[in-house]
């Protein structure tokens, strides 16, 4: 996870330890924060690919328990995880529609704020994300 360097970033690790290739932070921008989870689904995973999405939906629990407001962004390569009802559950949104390689889309970008996503990307000079 990179950010500005005007940017606090916080890594979470030890609130959300885990044996996945997951990586929580929170980044602190002078308007706002979020919570960012970097997270890469391997092909063959050692683990049961609910144990991973159990993950993802309590940590996201956990952080809009403690403020319902919170920004979340989870972004990664998840390869064929299914997690359409980890969408629907939480309210999330996944913002890569075309595909990221060959005919699926691998790379997602998932969040609850897709407002504030389309006009950040809408106001970037890059194509991608």
């Amino acid at each position: 996870i990179v950010c500005r360097s005007d940017w606090l970033l916080e890594r979470l690790d030890s609130v959300f330890y885990n044996a996945f290739e997951c990586l929580w932070a929170k980044i602190t921008t002078p308007n706002s924060s979020f919570y960012v989870a970097a997270v890469y689904h391997p092909p063959d995973p050692p683990y049961c690919p609910d144990d991973l999405l159990e993950h993802l939906t309590n940590s996201c629990d956990h952080l809009l328990t403690g403020n319902p407001n919170s920004n979340l962004i989870i972004c990664g390569d998840l390869n064929q995880l299914d997690y359409n009802d980890f969408l629907t559950q939480l309210n999330l949104f996944q913002m890569v529609n075309t595909p990221t390689r060959k005919n699926k889309i691998l790379d997602v970008l998932i969040t609850n704020v897709p407002h504030f996503l389309e006009e950040s990307i809408g106001h970037s000079r890059t194509s991608s994300i």
